[in-house]
Order: structure tokens, then sequence, then C-alpha cells
């Protein structure tokens, strides 16, 4: 027989394992292989690396160093520049003035210092006499040399010297009017040079205490706006307060006012001392108040003004015996030169020290030739003003109690000086 055969299927089983044998093996080395490859890369690496970390240690210094370098060299330059100009400003400043010792340094600063002083102070005859105890909230202190201060928009400065006549006048005798009209020249035209670095000039008090004459530049975009503040408790010279009910018409009667020479409702001072003397109730309302008016409402028409109150003094009486009053517009086609008398119907004032009494039978009779042309009493009342709506009305009407605070005007004075003012009588209470 022939040789025996393996059958086909156990055939390929024994080469499929054959196969696998070969496959293993093959894949046995070449892990053998990549394995001593690894090893030798890993030996190489480990031979290299710290000659390398070292070497790229060394080249990082020698940068560092040399960025150093450059750094200082650059900054020994700038103070080297510095340290010159400041050498080169030295010498040329010893040039003007050598010092050379502490002692000579010390002189030296203590000689500039004293003359700084020097330069910024002001002599003490130039400051302006400050004795308002209280000014308008809206006071600026300003240095002394320009003007005293700022009340609202109107710059104040204070005058040298105290001034009472403005020109040589003589007070007419009281014939029982408020005031009467003077006919004179007082220059007031020539004043509007002064009046280009400020607003209001006021005068200083004298030795007595007496305020002087204040002048200001009137027009409608200086008047003041809101209420007027508190007077204050300041007491003019020749004040002696006292009451006469029957005689003064006023609640509570009191004679005397703090009568202001400017009012507040041209020139925004309410406390302020040198503005203000002592003036009777029937001065302030009748005397005043209607040449104040005039002023007001040309200066709300548009108009400039100059405007001049000076109070008249006999000796050294305290008490002035009224105030000349004057303003001028600027295209001089208005004047006002007025003298108002600081009077009280029925009382006696002591001018030399502001002291009253009631007038008596005696007086009356003495002087009963002058008094004949005085208005009664009673017919010079209380009226109250509105500029507003310009009527006048008893202080019991109703109407009264509408009347804003800026509006409303406390008149003393017959009914028909109150239409002469351009104001007409209320319909509701036809006082």
């Amino acid at each position: 027989m022939g040789k025996h055969r393996i059958p086909s299927r156990k055939r390929k089983y024994k080469q499929r394992k054959a196969n696998n044998v070969k496959l293993l093996k093959s894949r046995k080395g070449r892990r053998s292989r990549s394995g001593t490859a690894s090893k030798e890369h890993v030996q190489q690496a480990s031979n290299t690396s710290p000659g390398a970390i070292l070497v790229s240690c060394l080249i990082l210094l020698v940068l560092l160093i040399v960025f150093i370098n450059i750094i200082f060299d650059s900054s020994d330059k700038k103070n080297k520049n510095t340290a010159e100009n400041y050498a080169s400003e030295q010498t040329s400043s010893s040039e003007k003035k050598p010092v050379t010792s502490l002692a000579e340094i010390s002189q030296d600063i203590a000689e500039s210092t004293q003359s700084d002083v020097a330069d910024t102070s002001i002599p003490e005859t130039q400051l302006p006499e400050l004795t308002s105890p209280e000014l308008p909230p809206d006071t600026l202190t300003l240095p002394e040399t320009e003007y005293a201060f700022i009340n609202g928009n109107l710059r104040i400065k204070i005058a040298e010297t105290w001034q009472s006549l403005a020109v040589n006048f003589q007070v007419p005798p009281f014939s029982g009017t408020p005031f009467t009209e003077i006919q004179t020249d007082t220059g007031l035209e020539n004043l509007w040079s002064e009046f280009e670095s400020c607003d209001i000039i006021l005068s200083p008090h004298d030795e007595l205490g007496r305020a002087g004459s204040a002048i200001m530049h009137v027009k409608k975009e200086n008047l003041p706006e809101g209420e007027k503040g508190e007077t204050g408790s300041y007491k003019p010279s020749g004040w002696h307060q006292e009451k006469y009910p029957g005689i003064v018409d006023s609640e509570p009667p009191y004679i005397y006012n703090r009568a202001h020479l400017l009012m507040w409702a041209l020139s925004g001072l309410t406390s302020e001392q040198r503005n203000l003397i002592t003036g009777t109730r029937y001065f302030n309302l009748s005397g005043m108040l209607p040449g104040e008016t005039e002023v007001l409402e040309r200066a709300k028409a548009g108009d400039e003004l100059l405007y001049r109150v000076t109070p008249i003094y006999e000796g050294d009486d305290l008490l002035a015996r009224g105030v000349l009053m004057e303003a001028v517009n600027i295209s001089g086609t208005y004047s006002m030169c007025r003298f108002a008398y600081n009077v009280q119907p029925g009382i006696i004032i002591d001018y030399a020290t502001g002291q009253t009494q009631v007038e008596s039978e005696p007086v009356q009779e003495a002087t009963a030739e002058v008094t004949t042309t005085v208005a009664p009493i009673d017919s010079a009342v209380t009226y109250v003003l509105n500029k507003n709506t310009h009527k006048f009305h008893l202080p019991t009407c109703s109407s009264v109690k509408d009347i804003k605070p800026k509006n409303r005007l406390d008149f003393y004075g017959t009914k028909e000086e109150a239409e002469a003012l351009g104001y007409v009588g209320c319909k509701r209470c036809k006082p």
C-alpha cells in the first residue's frame, strides 16, 4: 500500500499552528529590539542632559548680565545729566549770591522769608474797618486792596477816609414836609470812573462811630433777588430807643429804625453796619422811601444811575439831622437832589445824643408859627404798598395778607403822598 496521507483538515490545522508559532516568534523579536532601542535612547539621554542643561543656564546667565548692564548704563547717563544740570544751576546761582557757610545759608533763607511777608502784607492804615458782626449769607471776604467783599453781584469797596458832606451844604429848616428839593450842583456826574472796578463804595466809621457817605452804581442786572434778611441788633450812633403810642404809627410804636443809606432793594445789604444810621420811622418811610422808590423804578426800567446818600451831622452830634439824597442817570437826562429830614412830628429830638421826649405844650406854643404848616399827625398814617400791583392798602385790609414779602412796602405818609408815588387806592378797603 501507499504512504498514509493525513486528512486535509488536520493538515490545515497543523499548518495554521505552525504559522502562529512563527508569528509569535517574530513579534517577540520585534519587542526585544524595540526595548533594546528604548534602553539605548534613555541611556543616551541620561548621558547628555546635564551638560545641555548647564550650557543653557550659562547662556541665560550671560544674557541676564548683559541686560542688567544696559539698564544701569542708561540710568547712569540720566543721573549724570541731571547732576550736570543741577551743578550748572548751582554755579549760576552762586555767581549771583555766593554762599559758603551754613550760617550764610540760614541768613539767606531768613531774608527771603522776610521779603515775601513784606510783599504780601497790607499796611494797617489801608485795612477797612470791618466791624459788621454779620454779613449777608452770600458775602465772600476778599483782599481789601481791591474791595472789601462781594454781595450777590455787587462788589463792595470801603473808602480810605470817612466822608460826610458831599458839598458845602447847609441844612434847610424843617417846614413840615418830610423832604425838600435842593438846587445845587453836587458833581455826582463826575464820579462814573470810580465804579469801573466796583459797584458800591461805603465810608468807614469815624472816631465817633458814625456812618458816612454811601454811593453805588445802580443797574437792573445787579438788583438783589430773594427776600430781605434780618437787619440784626446793631445799634448805630445816637440809638436811644423809645415807644410813643399814639404818636408813632407802627406796632410796636418805636420811634427809631435802623435806616439803610442804600436800601436793600438796591444794594442787597441788610446788616452791614457802615450802611446803617439811626433814623425815625417818619424819616425812613416818608423822607427816604419816595426817593428810593424813584431810583428803584428807573433801574427796573433799564436805566443806569449813580446814587449817593450822605448823612448830615452838625458838629459832634451822634444823630444825623437827615440825609442828602442824590441821583443822576448815565445819559444825563435825569437827576435828583433832595434832603430828607430825620424828624418825628410830635417828638423833640436831642441830636447830640439821640434821646427823645414828647413835645410839651410850651414848646408847641413857642414853635406855633413854624408848626402851623405841619400836617396833623392823624393825617399821616401807615399804608401798605404793593410794588407789583401799584396799589396801597390800609394795614387792616384783607388783601394785605396776600402780598408777597418782596412786593410789600410799609409807607408812612398821607394818601396824597402815596398817590404821588404812582400808587392807587385799593377798592376793597378804600384808604
